[in-house]
């Protein structure tokens, strides 16, 4: 009897820390405003690579023997490259010693991965090819291995989404159970494929009519091998400054991105010190963004708010040419 009466016991005391369980998670969820699918995502932008074959693994010296090299690409991001804004540069090698009349190349236009709905439609693709190239210097004997690099630039735009709760006195005290969002909490936010993107979006009340929002901007090291420059840095030979990207004089424009905040129709918007608009400058790959927001005479409720964020990119690739003397 006394087993039995243990049991019903155990079952009610579980029964009631569910039913506690559940009210507690359905009073802490809030509308974000922000769908998870907003943006197909991803930490990629322009992709490339060598076409197989091109250029060969061994050629011969002395301009014995023309060859080509081709380089597909593809838009793995959602952003659109207009014609002539991307280029890709040969290094590694002099000019003149590959029979090149000009080492870069700009790139026709390069749509962007569109979302529609459930349905995803892949990027653009493009190639550039490098015609009638030849080694023209004459080893004195055997062979000699040479890495060709192929650098990919081009400007590039982040496009994100996140989410804020309005309130005109965030510093009053409200019911939670009535509340339609939290003043100090973290945000839900989404970001277009890009390999720059937003995290860690917080807020809090700022006074007795605004709200103060931060978010991180990030270039993830671990997935992206890319280097990031200050937009319009870059030239159609993908040098910075007028300077190669291996330079002391372009490393003074590396890691820096401009970003742009709106929240219309709220338009009192201040970003680290200044407008809606800035640039910050990437340490150990991410800054901090802090915003505040006037939010006198506002109703209660969730804003989403845009960022964008620009930047030029750069990316290489090599492949190991053996040139081979012919006697």
């Amino acid at each position: 009897m006394n087993t039995k009466k243990n049991m019903i016991v155990v079952i009610l005391a579980t029964l009631l820390l569910v039913i506690s369980g559940c009210s507690s998670s359905s009073n802490d969820t809030k509308s974000s405003g922000i769908s998870e699918g907003a943006f197909n995502g991803g930490s990629e932008a322009l992709t490339f690579s060598f076409q197989e074959g091109t250029p060969p693994e061994t050629i011969r010296d002395g301009g014995l023997q023309p060859f080509s090299i081709r380089l597909l690409v593809q838009n793995e991001g959602e952003y659109s490259i207009e014609q002539g804004e991307a280029a890709v540069s040969l290094t590694g090698f002099s000019s003149g010693d590959l029979n090149l009349d000009d080492s870069s190349q700009s790139l026709q236009a390069i749509r962007g991965v569109r979302k529609q709905g459930d349905n995803v439609i892949d990027g653009g693709r493009a190639q550039v090819t490098f015609s009638n190239m030849k080694y023209l210097p004459e080893l004195p004997s055997g062979t000699h291995t040479q890495t060709l690099y192929a650098n990919l630039c081009y400007p590039y735009k982040t496009k994100s989404l996140a989410s804020l709760c309005i309130t005109g006195d965030p510093l009053s005290g409200y019911d939670e159970d009535s509340s339609v969002c939290d003043v100090e909490s973290s945000r839900d936010y989404a970001n277009s494929g890009a390999p720059i993107k937003i995290e860690n979006v917080e807020q809090y009340a700022g006074g007795q009519n605004s709200i103060e929002f931060k978010f991180d901007i990030v270039h993830s090291q671990e997935e992206n091998s890319g280097t990031v420059y200050r937009r319009d840095s870059m030239d159609t030979s993908c040098n910075v400054g007028g300077s190669a990207p291996s330079s002391s004089d372009a490393s003074l424009e590396e890691n820096y991105v401009e970003f742009s905040v709106d929240a219309a129709p709220l338009r009192d918007i201040s970003c680290n010190g200044g407008g809606k608009t800035g640039e910050v400058q990437l340490t150990d790959g991410s800054a901090t963004v802090y915003c505040s927001v006037n939010t006198m005479g506002e109703e209660e409720y969730v804003k989403p708010v845009t960022v964008e964020l620009d930047y030029d990119y750069l990316e290489r690739i090599s492949k190991d040419l053996t040139i081979e003397h012919i006697s």
